[in-house]
């Protein structure tokens, strides 16, 4: 979705009044619906649904947003404490770990610091021991700047209106937001892009779930893909498993994993397991899609295995080794065949020169001439546009604040996913949910930024039912 200015959100609501027919009342009546579904989620995930929760109204559109979110959560039976700040006083009551908040207290209208009530009322919340769910924006943060003025509400989840807000594009911003989940309140869908297939914009939701692979009822496990999974050696075995979980996760029908390694403990038993270049070379023959590089490991066996499934014709997702592999000369995962590849900055930084030349004086690639972690992170956006032109592939740069771009579309940004995903085997699960997406038959961009969304959002609800620091990669599959 298309970012959008204060003004041109204000213009789109003016349109939705003037040309689709819909009233004020009715989309304010939408946005507190989709407020309180987002704290019924919350609720329940974290298991808090027997607590009381606390919503602040200030005045204006966000106020009456607060308002119709309190009327939905109390006639879905929850107790809840409506504040109206410019003309009640705060609560004294000390409200028990893990109680929801809801902030209400300014929209993205408000410019300047938070001042008399709404200051205090901001200052009062970010002192509670609980969730937090922003209304469109965390109250003291400039919409269209991101500027996070003094106090600023420090959100666990924002429940932005309609289109994402320019000042999300601020990095302080996205800190202050925590997940950001776009509402969907009815805009009409040639509104999210407004036609500009290049322009940046951030994964939502309500596009994600028109991209979700359809299930017809006569279907059969030869119906939806077969994903090949090219993955784990004799000391990185668990990078085959989670990497194959993640396929099976994604609803590919059938899953079947080569491996190096002489065991692997722990794989679902619904996955085949082949060994020995004979069988590398029959399940390129049946596979739809590949996921290559997981532990694989960098000895010849590994190498001549890439070699392999690059000069195939399958789609393809090249993750960790495999990466690795090819960053003697990331030109040779150039391909005809759909491709994702999936680095972390670190991976990124060893297949991005720091030069504009790809090449030393002699015409090869040099690898001293490899960028720094810290140049990827200074840019990111810059350096993913970078990997997709020296790839001509799809790219998924992993991190906080994940990033997919491809060659023929605008970048977009991911506000989902917590610190506690930062945890070994997570990127394996990723790698295998998009390569069993691509078995489905999604193109290479939707795949990598439904399948980037998917498991953030895994990563959220763990995160919230679990807390970040507790996080392990399995606990991304059982929330898929």
């Amino acid at each position: 979705m298309r970012y959008v200015t204060t003004a041109e959100i204000q213009e789109l609501d003016r349109r939705m009044t003037t040309e689709v027919g819909v009233s004020h009342s009715a989309l304010v009546e939408r946005a507190g619906l989709r407020v309180a579904e987002c704290a019924r989620r919350l609720a329940r995930v974290t298991g808090v649904e027997a607590l009381p929760m606390v919503v602040l109204a200030g005045k204006g559109t966000n106020g009456a947003d607060a308002k119709a979110a309190t009327e939905f959560l109390r006639s879905w039976r929850y107790t809840v404490q409506c504040v109206e700040i410019e003309t009640e006083p705060l609560p004294e009551a000390v409200f028990p770990e893990g109680t929801i908040f809801v902030d209400g207290i300014l929209g993205t209208g408000a410019r300047g610091a938070p001042r008399a009530k709404a200051a205090e009322a901001i200052r009062w919340l970010n002192e509670r021991n609980g969730a937090v769910i922003a209304i469109d924006i965390p109250s003291g943060m400039d919409a269209d700047t991101g500027t996070c003025h003094d106090p600023c509400v420090t959100a666990t989840l924002t429940v932005c209106m309609a289109l994402p807000k320019t000042g999300f594009k601020n990095r302080e911003a996205r800190a202050k937001c925590g997940r950001v989940e776009i509402a969907d309140i009815g805009f009409p869908q040639a509104w999210w892009t407004d036609g500009d297939a290049m322009a940046p914009g951030v994964i939502a939701e309500a596009e994600m779930k028109r991209l979700l692979p359809p299930r017809p009822r006569e279907g059969h496990k030869g119906t939806f893909g077969f994903a090949g999974i090219v993955a784990g050696s004799e000391t990185l075995s668990g990078a085959a498993v989670l990497a194959a979980s993640g396929a099976l996760k994604s609803g590919a029908g059938l899953v079947s994993a080569w491996t190096l390694a002489e065991t692997l403990p722990g794989m679902p038993p619904e996955v085949m397991v082949r060994r020995g270049m004979p069988e590398l070379a029959r399940l390129m023959g049946k596979a739809t899609a590949l996921t290559v590089g997981p532990g694989l490991g960098t000895s010849e066996a590994a190498r001549l295995a890439v070699r392999l499934c690059l000069a195939s014709d399958l789609p393809l997702v090249l993750d960790a080794d495999g990466l690795n592999l090819c960053a003697d000369d990331p030109t040779t995962i150039r391909r005809a065949a759909p491709t994702v590849i999936t680095p972390h900055p670190g991976e990124a930084a060893r297949l991005l020169p720091s030069e504009p030349s790809l090449r030393d004086g002699e015409g090869r690639f040099h690898p001293s001439l490899h960028c720094t972690v810290a140049e990827i992170q200074a840019d990111r956006e810059a350096a993913v546009r970078r990997l997709v032109e020296l790839t001509h592939c799809t790219v998924i740069l992993k991190g906080a604040d994940t990033l997919i771009a491809s060659p023929n579309t605008g970048t977009q940004l991911l506000i989902a996913g917590n610190p506690g995903m930062a945890t070994g085997g997570t990127g394996d699960v990723l790698a295998g949910l998009v390569g069993g997406l691509l078995a489905q038959g999604l193109p290479p961009f939707d795949a990598a930024r439904l399948g980037a969304w998917l498991h953030a959002t895994a990563g959220d609800l763990a995160a919230w039912r679990n807390s970040p620091p507790l996080l392990t990669a399995s606990d991304l599959l059982r929330h898929l």
